[in-house]
């Protein structure tokens, strides 16, 4: 009987764990847009031009040109 009882309980906190992921208010995905959802929003220039903002492991800063000293070519 007390082992029924365990895994009845289990299986609802099993249960209500995972509906509570699917089910909460907001946003379920923690915020996180599709690919889909992102350019919709933005619009394709706009990711285009944050890319580094979105994506710094892809994307690193670009070295800076150096000045090549006066007289020498």
């Amino acid at each position: 009987m007390a082992v029924a009882e365990l895994v009845l309980c289990a299986g609802a906190v099993v249960s209500g764990v995972f509906l509570s992921r699917y089910r909460r208010p907001g946003d379920a995905r923690s915020g996180m847009a599709s690919r889909g959802e992102a350019e919709q929003a933005l619009g394709i220039s706009q990711l285009r031009a944050g890319r580094a903002v979105i994506r710094p492991d892809r994307y690193p800063p670009k070295a800076p040109r150096r000045l090549r000293a006066r007289g020498r070519r």
